[in-house]
This record gives C-alpha cells, sequence and structure tokens, in this order.
C-alpha cells in the first residue's frame, strides 16, 4: 500500500493503478484490487505485460512509454534506474524493482501492478523467508 500511495501522490500522465483496497477480517489480511481490463480474456499474462517479469526473470520486458513513465516515478521518489541481465543474457534497463510489471488493458492504458517492491527491503530481516519485510 506504501508504494501505491506514493505512486497516487505523483499523479503521473497516463500511468495509472487499480483500485486497492486492505481489508481486514477475522484475523486476516486481505488486499484486494480491481482487475485491469481484459485480463480474463486473455489467458496468456506474459502477453499483455510490456515492463517487468511475469515468469522469474527468465524474460524483462521494457517498453519505452512504460520506461519513460516510471524513470519519471522514480526520479520523483529517489530510486535509481537498474540494468539486470534476463534469462537470455540480454541487458534490459528498468526503473525500480523488477517486480513491478506494467501492463497495458484492453482500453489502451498503461497499468501498473505488484507496487509492493517500490520500496526497498529492510536490511535487518536478511532471507528469502522476510521477502515482505520493506521500509516504509
Amino acid at each position: 500500500m506504501t508504494g501505491l500511495r506514493s505512486l497516487q501522490f505523483l499523479e503521473i500522465d497516463k500511468l495509472y493503478y487499480l483500485a486497492t483496497t486492505v481489508v481486514n477480517y477475522r484475523g486476516h489480511r486481505i488486499i484486494a484490487q480491481s482487475i485491469i481490463p481484459g485480463i480474463l480474456n486473455n489467458s496468456e499474462l506474459s502477453s499483455l505485460a510490456e515492463y517487468g517479469t511475469v515468469d522469474e526473470q527468465k524474460t524483462i520486458q521494457s517498453n519505452e512509454e512504460f520506461h519513460e513513465m516510471m524513470k519519471n516515478v522514480c526520479s520523483k521518489l529517489n530510486i535509481q534506474v537498474n540494468k539486470l541481465i534476463d534469462g537470455n543474457g540480454e541487458e534490459v534497463e528498468l526503473a525500480g524493482c523488477v517486480e513491478v510489471k506494467g501492463i497495458r488493458g484492453t482500453d489502451k492504458r498503461c497499468y501498473v501492478v505488484d507496487l509492493q517492491g517500490m520500496t526497498p527491503r529492510d536490511a535487518n530481516f536478511e532471507g528469502s523467508d522476510n521477502h515482505t519485510c520493506l521500509v516504509r
């Protein structure tokens, strides 16, 4: 939610995000989001993704339109642009975290999802069991 809240305050032109809420019910916390237009009609998520990775970094997409918007986001949040190597050994430049995904809906809008990676991990919590311990 922190990444989404930060993005809402920036008001980047032509960059959209999903309606999101946190539901606390009987000791459980659930994050509920709206659906990207057209995502239910397409069985192949990788065909919709235009930025980031959806297959555990085997392929990394970097659409120029998304990249410019994400560079704008990262410059305002003081997050660096990174160069990554995908599964084919190709170097790809991404602004922000590889877990953040850019998906174009059937309404032709650019949606950014999985924003939990916008803030860095807390160095006090090491190991793969603590992947959600983020600096807030």
